[in-house]
C-alpha cells in the first residue's frame, strides 16, 4: 500500500509547491513627492489650492505665473454639481525668477490672498455692489512690498472677520428621541484678535527673517501693514496652538503639533542591503497646561530691604508643556485641513491618496461607531473619502462642510470627489451585500433603516453650521444629489433616494425650529417676520434643489423634472421676493416716479400671474376628483399625478400668509397706475399748474406723455389678467378663517398643527383635520371665483414663463392629458388654440425683476437655483431703481450670483 506522501499530488495539494507565489513589490513614490516635501519643509506658505467658503475654489497655475478661479455650480440642465471652467485673475506681471507660491481664503470667502516667492502679498476682493463669483478686483498690490529673499513668507493666518463670526451657531450632535432627533445646539463665543472695523479683514504673517507681519483693512477699504521684529526667530515656535472651538463641558488644551517626515534616499533604494521603504510621517505633540496663578509666600514679608508686601504682587500663571505620545503614519502626511466648522476635526491628506478624518490632535481616526441613535460627524456615521490618483494627492482643498474633496493634477485642472457613505448605498438599491435596506429588509422604507437615518441627521447637522456660520451647504447638496469627476475611484456617486431626500430636508427644518404655522390671530401679528428670515428662505431653497434635476423651465426653455414639494418651494421663494421689492416700490405712493412704476411691472404681472397658475391648478384638480373632495387619499393621488402645488399654497399658512401680504401692495399699484392714466396732466398751462396739486389719496399724476405711458404699462398688467384681484384676495382671506375654524374645532394642540403645517409644505401631506377645507375648496370656494372669471380665458391665459409647468403637463404638452381636456371642456368642446405668444417665449426671464432678458445681454446664473438675471453693474452707470440694486446682491434663494 503507497503511503501517501508517495503521491505527489497530494503534496503539491498540502503544501502548494504548485501554485506560484507573488509577492508585491512597495508602490513607489508619486511623482513630485520630494519636490512637495521640499516645499513643506523650508514653509508653510506653499498652498496651491483653496477653496473659500462662498463656493469658489483657487488655484495656482503650473507655471506659478497666475491664478484660475472655478465656481462650484449646479448644471441647469441634470441638476449635477461641479466646478466651472477656469477663470483667470487679472494680476500684474512677474519677474522672471519669480512664483507665486501661495493661495489662501478670508474667513467669509470674499478677500483672496496671493503669495510670491519673495513673501509680497496681493489681495483680491469681490465687488462691494454684489458678489458675482469668478470676478474679482485686486484691492492690494505686491507692489507695496519690497523683494526680500529672507522676506518670504512661512506662515501665513486671517483673523475672524467682526462682528460675524461672532454671531454664529453650531450643532454639535443630534439624539435620536422615538421618532424624532433633538440637536444640541450652541452659540459659541470665539474670542481673539480681529479687525476692529465691522466687516473688515485682517491677516498675520510671518517671515523667513523672523518678522512678525499684520495686513489690516481700514473703513474705507485701503490696506495698511505694520511689522515687529521676533527677539529671537530661533527660540519661537513657527506654528500656532491649535484649540477647538469645543462646547463648555469639554475640557480641551491648547496643543502644539509638528509633523516629522522620513523619506528614504534614492542611493538607499538601489542598495540590495537596504530594500525599498516607504516613507511615512511621524506627529509629535505638546500640550500647553497653565497651572492656577499663585501669589508670594508671606515669608517674604520678613525681608528687610522689602519695598512693598508680598500680597501687593499680581498672581501670575505658569505655563507647563506637556509631551504627549507621538503618532505613527502609514504613509506621508501632506496637508492639515481643519474642519472649517468646529475646527473639532482634522481632515489629513496623505500621499498614498487617502483622506481620513482625525481629532484634533490627531491622535485617533474617526470611524463609524455603528451608534446610529447619536450622531456627531460625518465619519462617525460612516462617511469616507474615495481614495486619490497619484501626482493628483500632492495638492487638495475641501470644501466648506467637508463633503468634496477637489485635487489638483499636474496640469492644473481640478476635479471633485464628493464624500461617499460606506455602510448602505443612499439610492435604495439595497445594504453594502445587495441584501434591502439593512434592517427594513428588501423594500423597505430606506428611512426606516436606522443607519440611513442617522446619515441624513449627519448631513443635517453639516448644513446647519453652514448656514449659521456664514458658508455655502452646496457640497453637502452634491453628496445628496450625486455626482463627482475626474479620477479612477470610479463613476459619479447615485443620487439618494427621494424618501432619504425627504427625510434629510425634515430634518433641516427641525434643526432650526423654524415656525411654519401662522394659523392663529397671535401667530398672524407676527407674519411681517416672514420676510426677514433668510435661514428659512435658504433652507427652501435646498428643498426646491433637492426635488429638481435641473433649472425652472422659464420662458419655456431648458430644465429638467420638480417634485411637488420643489414647485412650492420655487413659489414661497418668489413670493417673498416678489413682497419685498414691490412693497418698498409701492410704499409711499405721493413720491413715487413714473420710471419706478415701470420697473414694477414685471414683479405686478408675476404676482397676478401666480394667482391665475393657483386658480386654473385647482380647476383641473376639481375635475380629476370630482364627487370625492372628501377623499384625502384621492385627492393627494391626484395631487401628485398632476404634480400641482396649488391646494399646499392655499392651505399651507407660509405660503398663504405671504399671498395675502403681497395683495396689500399689488393693490396700491393698482389704484396708482389707474389714477395716473385717468387723469393725466393737461397741455395748456393753467390748467397744468392746477394739476400740480397732489389729487386726493396723494396719487400722482402723469406729466408727460412719457409717464403716461409708463404708467400705461402697469395699468395693461393689471387690466390684461384674466382673474381680478379682489377675486383672489376674497378666496385667500375665506380659506384663511376656515383653515383656523378646522384646527380650533379639532382642538389640534400647538405642537400637532405645527407638525400639520411643517408637513403640507415640506411634505405635501395634507391633513384630515383640513379635508372639510379641501371639499370647499374644490366645490363653493371655486365656483365663486369661476362666477367673476372668464373660465376659458383663464385657463388659456400663457402663464409658463413662471418656470411652475414642464414638458408634458403644460399647453404646449400631450393633448390627451387632463389639463388639455379640462381646457377643452371650459371651452364648450372647442379643440384649445395654443397661445402663440405663448409658444413662442423662449427668451430668459430676470428671476428678479420678472421681465424678458434680450438675446445677447450679458447674465448671471445663480450657482444654485440656476435662475438668471441681467449682469448690470453699478460701476458701468447703467440704469437700475434703488430697489433692483439692493436685490441683486443674492438670488432669490439666497444664495451667490456667477457669470453665465
Amino acid at each position: 500500500m503507497p503511503m501517501i506522501m508517495d503521491d505527489d499530488h497530494y503534496m503539491d495539494d498540502l503544501f502548494g509547491d504548485s501554485e506560484p507565489v507573488h509577492v508585491q513589490p512597495p508602490a513607489p513614490p508619486i511623482k513630485g513627492l520630494s519636490e512637495r516635501l521640499d516645499e513643506l519643509q523650508q514653509s508653510a506658505c506653499c498652498q496651491k489650492l483653496a477653496w473659500a467658503n462662498t463656493g469658489c475654489v483657487a488655484s495656482i497655475t503650473p507655471n506659478g505665473q497666475g491664478v484660475n478661479l472655478r465656481v462650484f455650480q449646479r448644471s441647469p440642465k441634470d441638476g449635477r454639481w461641479a466646478l466651472s471652467d477656469e477663470s483667470p485673475l487679472e494680476m500684474p506681471q512677474l519677474q522672471d525668477e519669480l512664483q507665486l507660491v501661495h493661495v489662501s481664503w478670508s474667513h467669509l470667502g470674499y478677500d483672496l490672498a496671493v503669495v510670491d516667492s519673495s513673501g509680497r502679498v496681493t489681495i483680491f476682493t469681490f465687488s462691494f455692489s454684489g458678489v458675482l463669483l469668478g470676478k474679482m478686483n485686486m484691492t492690494r498690490t505686491a507692489v507695496m512690498d519690497a523683494e526680500d529673499e529672507m522676506g518670504a513668507l512661512v506662515g501665513l493666518h486671517w483673523l475672524p472677520t467682526f462682528p460675524h463670526l461672532q454671531k454664529t451657531a453650531i450643532a454639535w450632535s443630534a439624539t435620536r428621541n422615538g421618532d424624532d432627533w433633538a440637536y444640541r445646539l450652541t452659540h459659541p463665543h470665539l474670542p481673539g484678535p480681529h479687525n476692529p472695523a465691522d466687516g473688515k479683514c485682517s491677516m498675520v504673517c510671518l517671515t523667513r527673517h523672523g518678522t512678525i507681519r499684520l495686513l489690516y483693512q481700514r473703513g474705507d477699504n485701503r490696506w495698511l501693514d505694520t511689522s515687529a521684529e521676533l527677539e529671537s526667530i530661533s527660540s519661537a515656535v513657527p506654528v500656532a496652538p491649535v484649540s477647538p472651538d469645543s462646547p463648555p463641558d469639554e475640557k480641551t488644551y491648547p496643543t502644539i503639533i509638528a509633523v516629522y517626515t522620513h523619506s528614504p534616499h534614492l542611493p538607499n533604494t538601489l542598495n540590495h542591503q537596504h530594500p525599498l521603504q516607504d516613507a511615512y510621517s511621524i506627529v509629535v505633540r505638546w500640550e500647553l497646561h497653565f497651572s492656577t496663578p499663585t501669589t508670594l509666600h508671606y515669608s517674604f514679608d520678613h525681608i528687610s530691604s522689602k519695598t512693598k508686601p508680598a500680597s501687593s504682587v499680581p498672581a501670575r500663571q505658569s505655563l507647563s508643556i506637556k509631551p504627549l505620545e507621538d503618532v505613527l503614519s502609514h504613509s506621508v502626511i501632506l496637508n492639515l485641513i481643519p474642519e472649517t466648522i468646529s475646527h473639532l476635526r482634522f481632515v489629513v491628506s496623505h500621499s498614498d491618496g487617502s483622506l481620513e478624518f482625525r481629532s484634533r490632535d490627531l491622535a485617533e481616526r474617526i470611524g463609524p461607531d455603528y451608534n446610529f441613535d447619536h450622531v456627531s460627524s460625518l465619519a462617525q456615521a460612516g462617511f469616507a473619502f474615495p481614495n486619490l490618483d497619484g501626482a493628483a494627492a500632492l495638492h487638495v482643498a475641501v470644501s466648506p462642510s467637508s463633503c468634496v474633496a477637489a485635487p489638483l493634477a499636474p496640469d492644473g485642472s481640478v476635479s471633485t470627489k464628493p464624500i461617499g457613505y460606506t455602510l448602505a448605498p443612499l439610492n435604495g438599491r439595497g445594504d453594502a451585500n445587495g441584501n434591502g435596506h439593512g434592517d427594513t429588509g428588501v423594500g423597505g422604507d430606506p428611512a426606516d433603516d436606522p443607519k440611513l437615518a442617522a446619515a441624513m441627521v449627519a448631513l443635517a447637522l453639516q448644513h446647519y453650521s453652514a448656514l449659521t456660520t456664514y458658508r455655502t451647504a452646496d457640497d453637502v447638496l452634491m453628496v445628496l444629489a450625486g455626482g463627482g469627476s475626474g479620477g479612477s475611484s470610479g463613476p459619479a456617486t447615485a443620487a439618494v433616494h427621494p424618501t432619504l431626500k425627504r427625510l434629510f430636508t425634515t430634518q433641516v427644518y427641525q434643526a432650526f425650529g423654524f415656525s411654519l404655522d401662522y394659523v392663529t390671530p397671535e401667530q398672524q401679528k407676527q407674519v411681517a417676520q416672514l420676510l426677514r428670515m433668510p435661514l428659512l428662505y435658504k433652507s427652501l431653497s435646498t428643498q426646491f434643489v433637492l426635488g429638481s434635476s435641473g433649472a425652472p423651465r422659464v420662458g419655456g426653455s431648458g430644465g429638467g423634472r420638480h417634485t411637488l414639494q420643489a414647485k412650492a418651494a420655487w413659489i414661497v421663494l418668489n413670493l417673498r421676493s416678489v413682497t419685498v421689492n414691490i412693497s418698498i416700490g409701492f410704499n409711499k405712493p405721493e413720491n413715487i416716479r413714473a420710471d419706478l412704476v415701470h420697473s414694477l411691472a414685471g414683479l405686478a404681472s408675476w404676482s397676478l400671474d401666480v394667482m391665475v397658475y393657483v386658480v386654473a391648478e385647482l380647476y383641473y384638480l376639481s375635475r380629476a376628483v370630482r364627487g370625492n373632495e372628501d377623499n384625502r387619499d384621492l385627492v393627494q393621488a391626484k395631487m401628485r399625478e398632476l404634480n400641482s402645488p396649488a391646494l399646499i399654497c392655499l392651505l399651507a399658512s407660509v405660503p398663504r400668509s405671504l399671498f395675502r401680504l403681497l395683495i396689500r401692495p399689488l393693490g396700491a399699484g393698482l389704484n396708482i397706475s389707474r389714477r395716473a392714466v385717468q387723469n393725466p396732466a393737461s397741455s395748456d398751462p393753467s390748467k397744468a399748474q392746477q394739476q400740480q396739486q397732489p389729487p386726493p389719496h396723494h396719487y400722482p399724476v402723469a406729466q408727460s406723455l412719457a409717464q403716461r405711458q409708463q404708467y400705461l404699462t402697469l395699468s395693461n398688467v393689471y387690466e390684461s389678467s384674466p382673474l381680478p384681484l379682489r377675486a383672489f384676495e376674497a378666496l385667500a382671506t375665506e380659506v384663511d378663517a376656515q383653515v383656523r375654524e378646522r384646527y380650533v374645532r379639532a382642538g389640534v394642540g400647538d405642537a400637532e398643527r405645527a407638525r400639520a403645517e411643517r408637513g403640507m409644505l415640506v411634505g405635501g401631506e395634507l391633513p384630515e383635520v383640513l379635508m372639510p377645507v379641501v371639499r370647499w375648496l374644490l366645490g363653493p370656494g371655486l365656483q365663486r371665483v369661476k362666477d367673476e372669471v372668464d373660465l376659458a380665458a383663464l385657463l388659456v391665459y400663457p402663464v409658463r414663463w413662471l418656470g411652475l409647468y414642464e414638458e408634458g403637463e403644460d399647453e404646449d404638452g400631450d393633448r390627451s392629458g387632463p389639463r388639455r381636456r379640462a381646457r377643452n371642456a371650459a371651452r364648450g368642446g372647442e379643440e384649445d388654440v395654443v397661445d402663440a405668444e405663448g409658444r413662442a417665449r423662449t427668451r430668459v426671464v430676470d428671476v428678479l425683476r420678472k421681465v424678458s432678458v434680450p438675446p445677447g445681454t450679458r447674465l448671471r446664473r445663480c450657482t444654485r437655483c440656476c435662475s438668471f438675471m441681467e449682469d448690470v453693474r453699478q460701476e458701468h452707470g447703467q440704469p437700475l431703481q434703488n430697489w433692483a440694486w439692493q436685490a441683486q446682491r443674492t438670488c432669490i434663494c439666497f444664495n451667490m450670483w456667477a457669470q453665465a
